[in-house]
C-alpha cells in the first residue's frame, strides 16, 4: 500500500472518530472480558509502580479496569501502584477520558499519534511493564505498517515487559460485514477517491449505526497476526481469542521481550 493510500485511510478514521465520539464512547465503557487472561501473564515487581501503556486508549476504559484489579489496600487506604499513560490521536476521545477518570490521579491521557511512534517518541515513553493495544491494529493501513506499529511497541518494553495486542475478528461475523461499505460507493461521493488497486485483501469500509462517517478496518487473521510479529525480538507467551457474546471477537497476542532485546 502506497503512501498516499495509508494517509487517506487514516484521515478516513479521524474524520470517523471526530465525528462519533460522543455515541461511540457511550458504547464502550465496560470492561473486555479477555483482559483477565491477558494480565495473567504480567510480572509485578515490589520495586516500583507497574508502567503501563495504553496504545490508543480511546475514551481510557482500561484505566479503570486497573484500578480495580491493582488497587491494594495499605492501612485502610486504598491505593493503585500503578503508572498509566493512555496515547490517542483523538481528541475528542481523550476529552472523554480525562473527564471520565480524572480522579485517577496516576494516570495520565495524552493526544500522540500512535503510528509515529519511530519517528516521534517523546523522551519520558518507557520502558514500560505492560503496553497493550486495543481495538488499534484493525485500524492501521497497510501490512508494513502493521508490522512496523507492532515492532515499535516491542522497543517500549521494559526488560520483564509485556505486550498485548488484539486483532479483532470482525471479518467472520455477519453482523459486521454485512454494514461493508462498497470503496465504489464511497469513491464516488468522495472528495478524492482511494485507488482500489493499492487495497490489501481484509480492507473494509465499515459504516457505524446511523453515522455518516466510515471507518476503515483491516481483518487480520491469525496467520496475518504470526507474520506481523516475524523477525521481532518477543516470546509469544500466549495467544487466545475472547469477547464479545460468543467470546472469539478478538484474537489476543501476548508476547514479551526477548533477554537480547531488553535494555
Amino acid at each position: 500500500m502506497d503512501a498516499k493510500t495509508r494517509a487517506q485511510l487514516n484521515q478516513v478514521n479521524r474524520a470517523f472518530y471526530e465525528g462519533t465520539a460522543d455515541a461511540f464512547s457511550d458504547t464502550r465503557r465496560a470492561p473486555w472480558p479477555g483482559w483477565a487472561r491477558a494480565m495473567s501473564h504480567v510480572s509485578r515487581s515490589d520495586a516500583g509502580p507497574l508502567s503501563v501503556l495504553d496504545a490508543g486508549c480511546g475514551n481510557g476504559r482500561f484505566a479503570p479496569y486497573l484500578a480495580e484489579t491493582e488497587a491494594r489496600t495499605e492501612r485502610g487506604t486504598k491505593t493503585c501502584d500503578v503508572r498509566y499513560l493512555g496515547i490517542d490521536s483523538s481528541a475528542s476521545l481523550l476529552a472523554h477520558a480525562k473527564q471520565s477518570y480524572a480522579d485517577l490521579t496516576w494516570a495520565e491521557f495524552r493526544e500522540h499519534d500512535v503510528l509515529e511512534l519511530a519517528s516521534d517518541t517523546p523522551s519520558d515513553f518507557g520502558p514500560f511493564d505492560l503496553v497493550v493495544a486495543f481495538g488499534v491494529l484493525h485500524h492501521v493501513p497497510g501490512s508494513e505498517a502493521r508490522r512496523g506499529f507492532l515492532h515499535d511497541l516491542v522497543s517500549l518494553l521494559s526488560a520483564r515487559g509485556v505486550l498485548v495486542v488484539t486483532a479483532w475478528q470482525f471479518g467472520a461475523v455477519e453482523h459486521f460485514t454485512s454494514r461493508a461499505i462498497a470503496w465504489s460507493d464511497y469513491n464516488r461521493g468522495a472528495e478524492q477517491s482511494i485507488d482500489e488497486a493499492e487495497l490489501e485483501e481484509g480492507d473494509y469500509l465499515l459504516g457505524f449505526g446511523s453515522s455518516p462517517h466510515p471507518r476503515y478496518c483491516h481483518f487480520t487473521s491469525a496467520a496475518e497476526l504470526h507474520e506481523l510479529f516475524r523477525d521481532a525480538p518477543v516470546t509469544w507467551v500466549d495467544e487466545y481469542c475472547d469477547d464479545g457474546k460468543t467470546r472469539d471477537l478478538n484474537r489476543y497476542a501476548v508476547v514479551s521481550r526477548t533477554e537480547s532485546s531488553s535494555n
